[in-house]
């Protein structure tokens, strides 16, 4: 055997023994490749999975939203039909009460004249008339004073009354307005939020958060206006007071011009009526 034939078989030799380490090689490769492609395929199933579940979060979100957006629609709606039904129930006390007062007034003017007629029939001297027309006008006087004088102190009342609850009603409708727009901020970013793979949980408690500082917001806010019964009772107390001193005026005029009837005549009933 030749030279070049010994080194041949050598060489095949060697060759066969190297075989079964590369086909190992290969082997470990591709176990390797397939274990790769099965965990990217688990990974897209569990997104392909998570993707409907992030969308019936976001749309469940978005829903709420709408049912808080609603709700809170529906109570600046009611506050705006009771604003109106106040101003309403205002003007008709105020209607009502002026009807009233008027009807009053129109009785007590016919009781004076009619205790005037008494008195001239009763004393038909000139002189007596004469000092009973004097009365007459100094009462009739003292009773126009007296009721221009309390017609103004009720005026004022009822405007200052007005005012006030005209300034609380300006006040709640901006502080509904600043919550329904903080609202409307919060609902906003939480449904961009959502869309954008932020934690839902996460987008849930902020958006619950927010809605929760708007609505306290507003809550603080409404107690400071909303309690103005200080001013009220203000206004009731300087009408009281006006009324009361022009009633004491009326008392005084309407004294002095009796006792100077009363010199004249004796004792003639008078013609006063009551303290409207």
């Amino acid at each position: 055997m030749t030279s070049t034939s010994k080194q041949l078989i050598v060489g095949l030799f060697l060759f066969a023994l190297a075989l079964p380490a590369y086909a190992n090689e290969e082997s470990t490769d591709d176990k390797s490749n397939l274990e790769r492609r099965r965990f990217e395929q688990l990974k897209n199933k569990d997104s392909e999975e998570k993707r409907p579940k992030d969308a019936q979060a976001c749309l469940r979100l978005e829903q709420g939203a709408e049912s808080i957006k609603k709700r809170l629609e529906g109570k600046r709606t009611e506050w705006q039909e009771r604003k109106i039904h106040r101003r309403e129930e205002l003007i008709a006390r105020k209607g009502n009460g002026r009807e009233k007062l008027d009807t009053f007034r129109g009785k007590a003017d016919d009781n004076r004249e009619e205790l005037i007629a008494k008195l001239l029939e009763k004393y038909p001297e000139s002189d007596d008339q004469a000092a009973i027309k004097v009365f007459q006008a100094q009462i009739e006087a003292a009773v126009a004073k007296r009721r221009a004088a309390i017609d103004t102190a009720l005026t004022a009342y009822l405007q200052g009354v007005q005012e006030i609850l005209g300034s609380r009603q300006d006040k709640m409708a901006s502080a509904l307005a600043t919550m329904k727009a903080s609202i409307d901020a919060a609902v906003t970013q939480a449904k961009a939020d959502c869309a954008s793979g932020v934690d839902k949980q996460t987008v849930f408690q902020t958006l619950q958060a927010s809605i929760k500082a708007a609505k306290e917001k507003f809550a603080a806010e409404r107690k400071t206006f909303e309690s103005s019964s200080s001013e009220l009772e203000e206004l009731k107390n300087t009408r009281q007071a006006a009324i009361k001193a022009a009633i004491e005026t009326f008392k005084t005029e309407s004294t002095a011009a009796r006792d100077t009837l009363k010199a004249t005549l004796g004792e003639p009933e008078s013609p006063e009526d009551s303290n409207e």
